[in-house]
């Protein structure tokens, strides 16, 4: 973990430099019901694509059981087709990250061996897209 990554955060995020593995999907699975707050009367349906850390994570599906989380898992490669959000929301924030990554290099030409700061460089993204 590197902690100057989560610099500029918003409280509560968690911030890590790994594949997706089960600990990790767990970690964010809880984290999720935490915001989401489903319910007997408000039940969630989480949508997935189908991966090893989803399908085969026995911890993932006992959490999500507990706390009223029906898992749906599509085939893989499948979800970008499906979700809007790809269209909408991630591709333009893809555009806007790289542009603020490239204007952070362009002003920091001269620093050896720093790299950009997500949350400073994504801060600059929100603003920049409103």
């Amino acid at each position: 973990m590197i902690p100057e990554l989560g610099m500029g955060a918003q409280p509560g995020c968690l911030v890590v430099i790994s594949d997706i593995n089960s600990d990790l999907f767990v970690m964010w699975l809880q984290g999720f019901i935490d915001i989401v707050k489903p319910s007997i009367d408000s039940k969630v349906l989480l949508v997935l694509e189908k991966h090893t850390t989803h399908s085969k994570n026995l911890k993932a599906v006992q959490l999500a059981r507990q706390n009223e989380v029906i898992m749906l898992q599509l085939p893989g490669h499948t979800t970008n087709r499906l979700q809007l959000l790809d269209v909408a929301v991630f591709k333009p924030l893809e555009r806007y990250y790289n542009q603020s990554v490239e204007k952070w290099m362009r002003e920091h030409s001269g620093d050896r061996g720093e790299q950009p700061l997500a949350p400073p460089v994504l801060a600059a993204v929100k603003v920049n897209s409103n």
